[in-house]
């Protein structure tokens, strides 16, 4: 049976001239796509987080963070990478995707799903993949606003942001399937 993947893709730190920026990848198999996207939306709708991180209040985000701590299933993997300075951001989701694509090999078809890329983000992500000989069937862009499952990614890249900033409680149980590249 081949290996089927989807990657989705989220940054944040963009705001932060170059002093913060990170990337966040969820790896799921593309015959759990369906599933995972009602199980995120259950978990959206039980903590009444509507929106995307960034416009979520305190309480919802947390409420939203309690309910992924203990009911999530991160079977292929939620990867990360915090950026230092500069400002090559591009660059650096390329760098994330091939990284992340790497930790999950082997696999027979991955599709990247970034959060708003445009032509020229998704063609140095193809680069990216190509260089490290890493299989990939397609790269395309999406909207978080419509997908549970780049909302999902949007709001563990918002936790580490703000993880990385002192700014919010650990969750141990979420944290323990995080894996920092």
């Amino acid at each position: 049976m081949k290996r089927r993947l989807h990657m989705f893709l989220d940054e944040t730190g963009q705001d932060t001239r170059g002093r913060l920026f990170l990337v966040a990848a969820v790896v799921i198999a593309s015959d759990r796509l369906d599933a995972t996207r009602v199980k995120v939306r259950s978990l959206e709708l039980r903590s009444k987080k509507t929106h995307k991180w960034s416009r979520s209040s305190r309480a919802r985000r947390a409420a939203f963070l309690e309910a992924l701590d203990g009911g999530m299933d991160f079977t292929e993997g939620v990867f990360w990478r915090s950026f230092g300075q500069g400002l090559d951001y591009v660059g650096w989701v390329a760098e994330m995707v091939a990284a992340a694509a790497g930790q999950v090999a082997p696999y027979d078809a991955l599709t990247v799903v970034l959060d708003g890329g445009n032509w020229s983000e998704q063609e140095r992500v193809k680069a990216a993949l190509r260089s490290r000989n890493l299989p990939w069937r397609k790269v395309s862009e999406g909207r978080d606003e419509g997908d549970p499952l780049l909302r999902l990614t949007d709001s563990l890249a918002g936790y580490l942001r703000d993880r990385q900033e002192a700014s919010v409680p650990a969750y141990p149980g979420l944290d323990s399937k995080l894996i920092s590249l």
